[in-house]
């Protein structure tokens, strides 16, 4: 699941600056496979390290502005059927 830099370019177009940055990017399955394993990482890891890294010279130039990355308390306690789905988010 790639991040696209050109993104911050766009919302930088569209509404010349980035105040805030959500991050509440995450996957929640019900069966958990194999292959799902493989893309948590990068969707609760490495997406929300990414958009903040991408964000961060606009922060930079304007002195100030907030990232906040929404997790869960699974991703710091085991929740038996879903304990694959959190550990990566806090890194």
């Amino acid at each position: 699941m790639a991040v696209d830099p050109g993104f911050v370019d766009e919302v930088l177009q569209k509404f010349s600056r980035i105040d805030v940055l959500v991050d509440n990017a995450g996957i929640i399955r019900e069966v958990h496979r194999r292959r799902d394993g493989r893309r948590l990482g990068p969707v609760n890891l490495r997406r929300p390290f990414l958009m903040a890294k991408y964000v961060a010279p606009e922060k930079r130039r304007l002195g100030s502005g907030t990232i906040i990355n929404i997790g869960s308390v699974e991703g710091f306690m085991v929740n038996l059927g879903k304990q694959p789905t959190q550990p990566p988010r806090p890194g």
